[in-house]
C-alpha cells in the first residue's frame, strides 16, 4: 500500500545481512524505532531501544549528535555516515552509522533506514598505529639528534678528508647496528651482551682470547642503548687502532652494572707492554662530552701507555624523575 513501509523487503534485506556483523533499524519521520535486528551485545535489549531510541543507546552528548543527523537527514533526503562511541564495561565501543531516506513514490522521505557496523577493533587498530608512528617519529628525532652531535665533533676534530669519512661512516654503522637490534625487539631496547657483540664482534674477532665481558645483563632502554653501543664502537675502535685488539696482547674487561638508579659501564684494557696511547683526539670528545651530555650522565676516560679505562654512569630512565 502506498505510503507504507515495505517490511518485506526489509525482511530479505535484514536475512542478507544477519551473518555480516551489521545491526540494521527502521525509524519514521518521528525517530520513533520500527524495526531493530542483529542487535549487537553491547546494545541494550531491543525493549528498550524501541522505548527510547538513541537515548537508550548512546550517552547523551552522542545521542544528541546522532539524533541531530538523522533528523538532517530527513529533512534534506541526503544520506549520511557518522561514527558514534559507546563505553560499555570501561572500554569504549566504536560504531559506523550509516542512514539512508526511504522515499515514498513522491519523493517525500517517510523514515530512514540506519545500518550499524562495530568498527571497535579497526578503531584499535588505528590507535596502535598512531602510537607506532609518534613513536617511531621520537625515536628518529633523537637518532638525528645524535647523528647531528657526532657529526659536528667530527668535523671540529678531523682535519683529513679520509679519516673524517672513515670515522663517520663507523659511528654511523653502530648507531645502525643498536637501531636494527632496538628494533627488532619492539622498540624495547637491547640486552647489553647482545648489544656488546653486535657492536665488538667486527673488530674482536681475531682477539676474542683478550675480551671478556663480565656482570649484570641488563635490558637496556633503546636510548641508552644507542649511547652505549657508541661508547662500545670508540673504544673498540680505539683499541683496533692502538691497543689491545691491534696487537692482540693483552686483556680487555668490558661490564656493565644495573644499579637502582643508574647503569655503570665500565670498560678496562690492560697493555701487556707499554703503548704509546695515540691521538687523544680519537673519540675522546664522544665519549667524555656527547655521550654524557646526551644521558645526563658523568663519564671519566683515562689512556696511558699502561692502558685504557672509561667509566660511563647513566641515570636510569625508567628508575629516575
Amino acid at each position: 500500500m502506498e505510503g507504507s513501509v515495505p517490511l518485506e523487503r526489509i525482511a530479505m534485506l535484514i536475512r542478507g545481512l544477519r551473518h555480516a556483523g551489521l545491526c540494521v533499524l527502521y525509524q519514521d519521520r518521528d525517530l520513533a524505532v520500527r524495526l531493530v535486528e542483529n542487535r549487537f551485545d553491547t546494545w541494550p535489549e531491543a525493549p528498550a531501544i524501541f522505548e527510547s531510541g538513541d537515548r537508550a543507546i548512546f550517552p547523551p552528548e552522542t545521542a544528541g549528535m546522532v539524533i541531530a543527523t538523522k533528523r538532517r537527514v530527513l529533512e534534506t533526503g541526503v544520506p549520511e555516515r557518522i561514527e558514534a562511541r559507546l563505553e560499555n564495561g570501561g572500554r569504549d565501543c566504536w560504531y559506523e552509522i550509516s542512514i539512508e531516506p526511504d522515499s515514498d513514490a513522491q519523493g517525500r522521505t517517510r523514515g530512514i533506514f540506519v545500518v550499524a557496523a562495530d568498527i571497535t577493533e579497526h578503531k584499535r587498530r588505528e590507535e596502535t598505529l598512531r602510537g607506532l608512528l609518534a613513536e617511531v617519529s621520537h625515536r628518529s628525532r633523537n637518532l638525528l639528534a645524535i647523528v647531528q652531535s657526532i657529526l659536528g665533533q667530527t668535523m671540529r676534530l678531523e682535519t683529513d678528508p679520509v679519516d673524517f669519512a672513515a670515522k663517520l661512516r663507523g659511528r654511523i654503522q653502530s648507531l645502525a647496528i643498536t637501531q636494527d637490534l632496538v628494533t627488532q625487539a619492539n622498540w624495547q631496547g637491547a640486552g647489553f651482551r647482545h648489544l656488546a657483540s653486535a657492536q665488538l664482534d667486527p673488530l674482536t674477532e681475531p682477539a676474542q682470547f683478550a675480551l671478556e665481558i663480565v656482570g649484570d645483563d641488563p635490558q637496556l632502554p633503546p636510548n641508552v642503548a644507542l649511547h652505549v653501543g657508541l661508547a662500545l664502537h670508540e673504544l673498540a675502535a680505539n683499541s683496533a687502532s692502538f691497543g689491545v685488539l691491534k696487537r692482540r696482547r693483552g686483556r680487555i674487561r668490558l661490564g656493565i652494572t644495573d644499579q637502582p638508579d643508574r647503569f655503570l659501564l665500565r670498560w678496562d684494557e690492560t697493555h701487556d707492554e707499554l703503548v704509546a696511547p695515540g691521538d687523544a683526539r680519537f673519540g675522546t670528545a664522544v665519549l667524555t662530552k656527547v655521550l654524557p651530555a646526551a644521558t645526563g650522565g658523568e663519564a671519566r676516560l683515562e689512556m696511558t701507555e699502561k692502558g685504557v679505562h672509561y667509566a660511563l654512569t647513566m641515570p636510569h630512565p625508567r628508575r629516575t624523575g
